[in-house]
């Protein structure tokens, strides 16, 4: 969504002709944006190794100007195009080196952070040498410590979510509801979020948007008390999921405390932040900073905490009001796609010349 509702559009509106390469099939044109896809894979190796070569491939058919890359397995191929005589942008969406220290990968063990520092190391030594490089806060732009790069922070499209309330009215005597959308996985908290709705006992409905990223975790968090207080919505188109949001009331960011989250900017957060959601989200220091005026904060793993936040925003009418207010405040103000795409676009017109 960040790649194709805002960056892609954003560029094609200020007239500069788009083409997406991107998994799928037939080719066609959405919003004036040209799509050109690829064969999706569908192992690790085919992800990592045969996918990126096949977007390398078609990249190279186009022949544009200006190349936006933002997978970290493509740097090789970005680097060809640079040689190449193309203008190249590298798109940093996360902290690499501590994404990998996260991960645990088998095999490696005590070396996992000489690896993962390495492979940090190799990442700089080409985010110097491409044209330009966009990142999505101050830590990761701090950490490259390069000249070539711009803050561009994937923050909602603040227009979308008026029209939504527009068409959506809720009733204060509507079910009380908390909504999660985002990658249903281990590390951010899923299970946690329903076992809290057992503390809750039917007084809150939780609302899961999204896709599942293992079976085996999903049925962890089916077998939690708290799943008979649950909906599981899926994968929803942008729209769907906006209008869900707009209809619930409190939205949940519960990351677990690992590197790659600790400072990290979650797009969700901002999304509900426009919709005016006041949120419960992890207690890390950097969030208790950024959201202190429009969200509660508790341990991740302590789904005890994660309800009585919950229950104290459905409690406190004023509370919830006040941090609901601050969540609008702070989107139209400081946190809106519109003004960040202008950044963007600032960019590409600079590289452009």
């Amino acid at each position: 969504m960040r790649i194709f509702k805002k960056q892609c559009i954003s560029l094609y509106n200020a007239g500069f002709d788009v083409t997406y390469v991107v998994p799928g099939t037939g080719d066609k044109i959405f919003d004036g944006v040209k799509f050109s896809f690829i064969r999706p894979g569908k192992n690790l190796f085919q992800r990592l190794v045969i996918k990126p070569y096949k977007i390398y491939k078609a990249a190279v058919k186009l022949n544009a100007d200006i190349y936006h890359f933002h997978d970290p397995e493509l740097i090789p191929y970005g680097y060809l195009l640079l040689k190449a005589g193309h203008k190249v942008i590298y798109d940093i969406h996360e902290d690499l080196e501590n994404k990998i220290k996260d991960r645990r990968i088998k095999g490696l063990g005590y070396l996992l952070p000489f690896f993962a520092a390495y492979v940090g190391k190799i990442e700089k030594y080409f985010c110097k040498r491409f044209t330009y490089n966009i990142t999505v806060n101050q830590d990761i732009k701090t950490k490259l410590n390069i000249k070539n790069v711009e803050i561009v922070t994937n923050y909602p499209i603040v227009e979308l979510f008026k029209r939504k309330e527009a068409d959506n009215v809720r009733s204060i005597n509507d079910e009380f509801t908390v909504v999660y959308a985002g990658l249903l996985n281990r590390i951010r908290g899923i299970k946690e979020i329903v076992d809290a709705m057992s503390f809750l006992r039917g007084t809150a409905r939780l609302l899961l948007l999204g896709k599942w990223q293992d079976k085996l975790y999903q049925d962890e968090c089916m077998h939690s008390e708290g799943w008979k207080y649950t909906e599981f919505k899926g994968f929803l188109p942008l729209e769907e999921a906006y209008d869900v949001i707009q209809n619930s009331d409190v939205g949940v960011v519960n990351f677990y405390p690992l590197k790659n989250h600790l400072f990290s900017m979650p797009n969700k957060a901002f999304e509900y932040m426009a919709a005016g959601k006041p949120m419960v989200m992890s207690n890390f220091d950097y969030w208790k900073d950024l959201f202190a005026d429009c969200a509660l904060f508790s341990n991740p793993e302590n789904s005890e905490e994660i309800a009585a936040n919950i229950e104290k925003l459905a409690s406190d009418r004023q509370l919830f009001n006040e941090l609901s207010k601050n969540a609008k405040f702070n989107i139209e103000n400081k946190y809106s796609w519109e003004s960040e795409s202008r950044k963007l676009i600032e960019a590409y017109r600079r590289i452009s010349c």
